[in-house]
């Protein structure tokens, strides 16, 4: 009775310490905004979508919608966030254009490159319109 009893304690154990550690996400998606032509991008751009899907499987990711304040072109901007063998967070972050093509790629480990602080010139951050935050 008493090593039924033990069993069922550990295996009660086991499960919880299995559900606890399970990593939950906050998922926050703003799918009133208008760009590229489509209303709620975050669905009717099949690739930013495809990027939605999968960002809960990479950890924290931010997805900015950003405007060519001269073209009046939009693009997104994809910001992931990653642990560096702990000595720290760094940031790695594509920006794309309407069709999905990539246009620039930028890390926080290194200075900005000279097409980064270019790209950058004149663009305007509207906001964050996708987020996966792990606690």
């Amino acid at each position: 009775m008493k090593r039924v009893f033990l069993q069922t304690i550990s295996v009660v154990f086991v499960v919880t310490a299995v559900v606890s550690c399970t990593r939950k996400p906050t998922i926050y998606a703003n799918h009133d905004v208008t760009a590229c032509g489509v209303k709620d991008p975050l669905v009717n751009l099949p690739w930013l979508a495809e990027i939605c899907k999968n960002s809960s499987k990479e950890g924290d990711v931010s997805i900015f919608l950003i405007q060519d304040t001269i073209t009046q072109d939009y693009f997104f901007e994809t910001n992931r966030v990653f642990e560096l063998y702990g000595r720290g967070k760094f940031s790695r972050g594509e920006c794309y254009n309407c069709e999905g093509d990539t246009v620039m790629i930028y890390n926080t480990i290194t200075p900005p490159k000279p097409e980064e602080v270019a790209f950058d010139k004149d663009k305007k951050h509207l906001g964050v319109i996708f987020k996966v935050k792990y606690k």
